[in-house]
């Protein structure tokens, strides 16, 4: 039984990211009480509801009997991407706040659903991006805010993470992974979320996109994009590109630079890369070391600054402490700060607050990535991203009207 001060949340989507991150964090936050789980697959609901050792977990394998039955307040949606905006209306609809995982969809008509649905509502939504919330991104918005770096002209973030054969497939009854050469004689193979971003990698880009427009404080405006051919060149059979990358232009004059691939070999550790190049001075985190921002490794994070005198870029540390963090985040994941995402959404409904990540900045990170799978599909045309918030064009609760500048559905 939930207590005052407390969120009761039912998690939907039991895979090991629901089940290994999200559950085990969620668990462990003095704000949250578990009460509800929800798969389609009933093995899956089954596990779950052992690992979270509470027998006052109600389980579920239909979610709208969830959203009627269960003693819930909020919805965690820890699904495919395709399937989390019909998820979320229908949480929004039953009166329940919802967050979700990264990223939120691959669709712009689905996001425009998310976004009306949300402001009809009232109720809290946030996508769960964790990265806005690391050292390094705090350290960069305050060069920002303080003008050391001067105007911010070009950024850099790429998420190169080469996939294992047991990324693409899964057992349909087990929900548990299986490789490629196992799918090719298993009668339950399923594919995996892997797939919902192909044949175009970029679509994942909102992982990293996140704290360089979190540091600026900014929204794209333009986005042009370019693609290997969209068959994988390391894994035959696969229809993806290997790499996408996608420049884009900012309401506040930045250009940034995007790249994105999951199927070829790359290093075990260290996927992710950020870089500010400012008027005065320029930032970059470490392109190998073993976390986020940290200082191991054979590579630092280093910052060169106009005012230092210095001639080359310094290696420096953004970290926090662990004695400075919460003993709920240490260990939460992505170098620790799964746990800010999810607290700062339950923070949000209990003090009637917007969260962070609210949905126009959830979309912020969400349509971009989209309008370069449409750059792509049009020969790398330059073209314009959405703003979802509300103006004369739009009022809020209210889809646009078609054909103007901010339904691009297509």
């Amino acid at each position: 039984m939930a207590t005052p001060g407390q969120v009761r949340i039912g998690i939907v989507g039991l895979g090991p990211r629901g089940r290994r991150a999200w559950l085990k964090n969620l668990l462990r936050i003095k704000t949250c009480r578990v009460t509800a789980l929800c798969d389609q697959v009933e093995a899956l609901v089954q596990q779950a509801y052992g690992e979270a050792g509470d027998p006052d977990i109600a389980c579920y394998t239909d979610y709208e009997k969830m959203l009627r039955e269960a003693k819930i307040d909020a919805v965690a949606i820890v699904t495919a991407p395709h399937d989390q905006p019909d998820l979320i209306c229908r949480a929004m609809e039953a009166g329940k706040h919802a967050t979700c995982e990264v990223s939120l969809t691959y669709d712009m008509e689905d996001l425009w659903r998310v976004v009306v649905a949300v402001e009809r509502s009232g109720l809290k939504f946030q996508m769960a991006e964790q990265v806005m919330y690391h050292a390094f991104v705090h350290a960069w918005r305050q060069l920002v805010l303080e003008g050391k770096l001067g105007h911010v002209i070009f950024a850099e973030g790429q998420y190169l993470h080469g996939m294992t054969p047991d990324r693409f497939w899964v057992d349909a009854e087990t929900g548990e992974r299986i490789t490629l050469e196992e799918a090719k004689d298993h009668p339950g193979a399923v594919k995996s979320r892997m797939w919902n971003w192909y044949p175009h990698p970029i679509l994942y880009m909102a992982t990293d996109l996140g704290p360089i427009l979190r540091v600026l404080e900014d929204r794209v405006e333009r986005v042009t994009c370019m693609a290997t051919r969209p068959q994988s060149y390391y894994y035959e059979g696969i229809p993806a590109s290997d790499m996408e990358v996608a420049l884009m232009h900012t309401e506040k004059d930045t250009i940034i630079r995007m790249a994105t691939g999951f199927t070829y070999a790359t290093t075990p550790r260290n996927h992710h890369w950020w870089h500010l190049e400012g008027t005065k001075g320029k930032v970059e985190t470490a392109r190998s070391a073993e976390v986020y921002g940290g200082a191991s490794g054979v590579d630092t994070p280093k910052m060169w600054l106009e005012s230092s005198g210095e001639e080359g870029m310094q290696a420096v540390a953004w970290q926090y402490s662990l004695d400075a963090l919460p003993e709920e985040a240490v260990g939460s994941g992505h170098g620790n700060m799964d746990y800010f995402a999810l607290s700062s959404f339950l923070d949000a409904i209990l003090n009637d607050s917007e969260p962070p990540l609210d949905v126009y900045r959830s979309a912020d990170l969400t349509a971009p990535a989209i309008v370069a799978v449409q750059s792509v599909e049009q020969g790398s045309a330059c073209l314009e991203v959405p703003d979802f918030r509300p103006s004369e064009k739009r009022k809020a609760g209210e889809f646009p009207v078609e054909g103007c500048d901010d339904f691009n559905y297509r």
